[in-house]
């Protein structure tokens, strides 16, 4: 059944969350994040992400949990500038204000390295995902039946029934993003989606995340499912040591890593971050 509100359109043929009239266009201007223990997690951050899904990637350290915390209005910067925009440029949220980042939390799902965090252990998957759906969606909204949709798009229908606590883990990762989805946002934001699955269970991941309408950004040190979405239009955006170093394609984002992992093993600095480059690779 095709969802009225989650549209299961094929990425490829969008290029900009312009494009489908949903996402949030985030604009980042010298932005970092200085923690209150002195710690510098990201600096001097300058780019534009609006990409139907954007794969962040990044050694451990290089401020990748950071910046996705920050991207999902969890978070505000410390210095520069960092602003979330509406598909059609009629809005726009500074995320130094407290009021705008509540705002555009509401339209933002966080789906943390945990999954699904704070439900109730003996509560079902469908029951949980369904209470999600009715508080999020307008009221009239068949609630049964979007659940059962959510439920189908994340593969949980045979689980519908099953207790939260009895979920293996790639049940939990599946059941996070549904309850994401049931809250209808614009964009979904996950932090490492298929950490301490195996490849197959990886790959089931991949395809609800390409599957499920929303416009992504994910973390992940997972190359194989990271190739999984060079889809035109998709992009890498790739962090070393808290500074943009990429921002590119997903193939070529993929290249850069690489470079980055051997630089850094060699004990070298990685290749510098041309602007241009990525202006280049995403201009129509």
């Amino acid at each position: 059944m095709r969802l009225p509100w989650i549209h299961l359109h094929d990425r490829a043929h969008h290029t900009d969350a312009r494009d489908d009239g949903r996402g949030l266009i985030w604009n980042l201007s010298d932005m970092g994040l200085r923690y209150p223990d002195g710690t510098t997690a990201l600096e001097g951050v300058t780019c534009r992400v609006s990409a139907p899904l954007t794969v962040v990637l990044g050694l451990n350290g290089s401020g990748k949990t950071t910046l996705l915390r920050l991207l999902s209005a969890r978070l505000a910067p410390s210095s520069g500038c960092l602003d979330a925009s509406s598909p059609d440029g009629s809005r726009t949220w500074t995320m130094t204000r407290r009021r705008d980042r509540r705002t555009t939390a509401r339209d933002v799902a966080f789906v943390g390295i945990d999954g699904a965090t704070g439900l109730d252990a003996d509560d079902t998957a469908a029951s949980a995902v369904a209470r999600r759906v009715r508080s999020r969606y307008p009221r009239g909204e068949d609630v049964d039946m979007r659940t059962a949709d959510i439920m189908g798009l994340c593969l949980l229908s045979d689980r519908r029934k099953a207790r939260v606590s009895s979920l293996d883990v790639l049940g939990t990762r599946r059941l996070a993003i549904a309850m994401a989805l049931a809250g209808n946002p614009r964009l979904i934001v996950m932090d490492e989606p298929t950490r301490g699955l195996e490849g197959p269970q990886a790959k089931k991941i991949a395809g609800i995340i390409k599957r499920c309408g929303r416009q992504a950004i994910l973390s992940t040190h997972d190359l194989d499912l990271a190739g999984t979405f060079d889809d035109p239009g998709n992009q890498a955006l790739v962090l070393d040591s808290g500074h943009l170093i990429g921002l590119e394609s997903v193939a070529d984002g993929l290249r850069r890593y690489q470079k980055t992992i051997e630089a850094r093993l060699k004990g070298s600095v990685p290749p510098a971050y041309q602007p241009h480059q990525a202006t280049r690779s995403h201009s129509r």
